[in-house]
């Protein structure tokens, strides 16, 4: 059974005053989720979105979806409970995480929608090796200046998604390493469509110690960058992210503001990776 990262807690206030506040567990910080709802559109589901320039937080009903940017749009045409979301220019992606009971006849469990202009638009579900977990909790999204990336975090298979396009590019599976037990993807080099991929592993001589590593990748055609070599995270740093006495560990992974690097997250603390050369070194948060 695959484990969840740490959650989010999340504060509806109710009263004059209605606000709803989310605590992010890795970082320490409160985040205000400014919408304007209707009284009938409570519960509100508080969602990651992720983006180029900075992920963002956003509450999701069956009726509206509000930004911490302050911007309210209708909900999704399909319910989802769980769903990647992704702010690609000035469209939002909507991916998977629907509610199986809520899905009308024909509606595809891994849909995919855009909003642009206003208004969804329905594309192609997501590719078939992608969806048995089509939901955020088990996939690591990336999002680029022109696509949304999905990574399985347990089979390391990978796609994306052209929102302008409204297609999804090649499927491929990137496990370099088959050791590693958990996968995450990140924007790569600002300039260029990359990727970088990491792995987390157990520790050949001392088995409670993970090891995270991390490889360029071609995000045209979801292959291993050309002499591309892998690198690993100082021993220091991942054992800030990662507890020794933890059987399952999850590793996630955010994009950080103007594709400058990516920071890779976990229960016990927060490490970045500058990209200003194809491997960056590590600091710790």
């Amino acid at each position: 059974e695959r484990m969840r990262a740490s959650p989010w807690l999340v504060v509806h206030l109710h009263g004059g005053r209605r606000r709803t506040l989310a605590y992010a567990p890795h970082s320490g910080v409160w985040l205000t989720v400014h919408v304007q709802a209707p009284r009938h559109a409570l519960p509100l589901n508080v969602r990651l979105v992720r983006s180029a320039r900075g992920d963002r937080v956003c509450a999701l009903s069956s009726s509206f979806l509000g930004t911490s940017a302050c911007v309210s749009l209708k909900a999704p045409m399909v319910w989802r409970v769980d769903p990647v979301l992704a702010a690609v220019g000035d469209r939002i992606v909507a991916l998977g995480g629907t509610c199986p009971l809520a899905l009308a006849d024909g509606e595809a469990a891994a849909a995919a929608e855009v909003h642009e202009s206003g208004n969804w638009t329905t594309c192609d579900p997501l590719p078939s090796m992608l969806r048995e977990y089509a939901a955020a909790a088990w996939l690591s999204a990336a999002v680029t200046g022109q696509r949304v990336y999905l990574t399985d975090t347990t089979t390391g298979w990978t796609s994306w998604f052209d929102p302008l396009m409204r297609r999804w590019g090649p499927t491929g599976c990137l496990r370099p390493d088959a050791s590693v037990y958990t996968w995450g993807v990140a924007p790569g080099r600002a300039g260029a469509e990359r990727l970088m991929l990491l792995g987390a592993k157990r520790d050949g001589e001392e088995a409670n110690r993970v090891v995270v590593q991390a490889w360029e990748v071609d995000g045209d055609a979801l292959d291993l960058s050309p002499g591309a070599a892998h690198d690993a995270m100082p021993a220091e740093l991942s054992d800030r992210l990662f507890s020794h006495d933890e059987d399952h560990d999850e590793l996630t992974t955010s994009g950080c503001p103007h594709r400058s690097g990516f920071a890779a997250t976990q229960q016990e603390g927060t490490c970045t990776m500058r990209l200003s050369q194809p491997m960056g070194p590590c600091s710790t948060i």
